[in-house]
């Protein structure tokens, strides 16, 4: 018996901040329904395909069978009567879980944990997932956090780094951040790049076992843009974080430098840790243009970022204040839910794309003199006056955050 009570205890201990957590999570989740309501059906293309292929995901067929996680777990939310469109809202919900236990657990408040899980709640990291519903992304964005809190424990850590390649084969475009983020946290180059080689081959040996439609051969040979046009998609993939993140960047921002709280070892490793982490971002665009989805990445430095700043009652009530004024500035940027990015990232980018038919020969890289035009088109319909707005609205942000560190010390 007296074995028997501390087990139980221990029990309790480990499963009630989860059941606190996920509440916290589902009901964020509904909350964030009055800011964009979620998809009544799979977002047409990559979310048919993935709903699809639950039907039977152990069959490995549809275009990416490699990407199985997803598609594996909304097949067994269907052995319980869900469907593929009840998963994709779970998911979302799961995020928030994650981020408020992880964001509890670090910042030793309860009502710090809610406020990161609402933040993000009112950020295009899950919101951007509303009307593009059964994609797989918010299962890369837990496996990120999930990174960060097992750093130290390559065991838990470099397995993980798999299993989130089974939900989206981007997780090795961060592999110096990963490297980096375990040697400051009690890892070894020599050893850890070979958990890292180790994690790659037993995915490639999956890999080579299924056939895909969209492999790398397949994003290669229809990256028209690169490489000329890769500024022009780094500016627009910038605008989109800036429209989907809004005043919480803010917080980013008095998270940066030698000193801030991104720079701690146990966020992103340590003072390269943001540089590595962007480093792993930008290249995703060379083989896709859907840059609202990647604009969502930013969200680890912003819980990392937001779960520090919400240690003290000072910061806290600063993030609830920010959290308020996001998802005003969420709604005025997004007047039509469905368009991802917000409405004028959809003109600007609409009108660009416009323009590639003349100049885009199918399956070849764009020639440098339309890479020039196209990135000239770009300018001229972004500058004046969006693009002056964004840039001034950026400094702003960065202005902000300075200023927050008199609200809460960096460090």
């Amino acid at each position: 018996m007296t074995d028997a009570a501390p087990s139980h205890a221990r029990a309790r201990d480990f499963w009630s901040p989860w059941q606190t957590a996920l509440l916290v999570g589902g009901a964020l989740l509904v909350l964030s329904e009055l800011l964009v309501p979620g998809a009544a059906a799979p977002f047409p293309g990559h979310g048919e395909r993935f709903a699809a292929m639950a039907q039977d995901p152990l069959s490995f067929d549809g275009p990416f069978p490699q990407r199985l996680l997803w598609p594996l777990g909304a097949w067994l939310f269907a052995e319980l009567g869900m469907s593929p469109l009840t998963f994709s809202h779970f998911c979302s919900g799961l995020l928030l879980a994650v981020v408020a236990w992880f964001a509890r657990r670090r910042s030793g408040s309860f009502a710090g944990g809610v406020l990161v899980a609402a933040a993000v709640a009112a950020s295009g990291a899950v919101l951007v997932y509303k009307p593009m519903a059964c994609m797989s992304d918010p299962l890369s964005l837990v496996s990120l956090l999930l990174l960060v809190q097992f750093a130290a424990r390559p065991a838990v850590f470099w397995p993980l780094v798999l299993v989130s390649a089974l939900a989206h084969e981007l997780i090795f475009f961060f592999w110096p951040w990963l490297l980096y983020l375990r040697c400051r946290n009690g890892g070894r180059w020599t050893r850890d790049g070979l958990w890292l080689a180790a994690a790659l081959g037993a995915y490639l040996v999956f890999r080579s076992q299924v056939t895909a439609s969209y492999g790398t051969s397949y994003y290669l040979e229809n990256a028209f843009w690169f490489p000329w046009c890769m500024p022009a998609m780094w500016g627009l993939w910038a605008f989109v974080v800036l429209v989907e993140f809004g005043p919480l960047l803010a917080v980013v921002a008095w998270g940066l430098g030698r000193d801030g709280a991104l720079a701690d070892r146990a966020a992103l490793g340590g003072r390269w840790g943001a540089l590595l982490y962007l480093a792993g971002m930008l290249p995703l665009m060379v083989l896709a243009y859907d840059v609202m989805r990647f604009a969502t990445f930013v969200f680890l430095p912003l819980v990392l970022a937001a779960t520090a700043f919400a240690r003290r009652p000072a910061g806290r009530a600063a993030l609830a204040a920010l959290v308020v004024l996001s998802a005003g500035v969420y709604v005025w940027q997004h007047p039509v839910v469905s368009e991802q990015g917000g409405r004028l990232f959809t003109d600007i980018a609409g009108h660009v794309l416009s323009l590639l038919p003349t100049r885009v020969v199918p399956k070849q890289p764009m020639a440098p003199e339309h890479a020039w035009t196209f990135t000239t088109a770009l300018v001229e319909r972004w500058w004046w006056p969006v693009g002056a707005a964004a840039l001034a609205s950026a400094a702003a942000l960065f202005a902000g955050g300075l200023a927050l560190r008199r609200v809460v010390p960096a460090g």
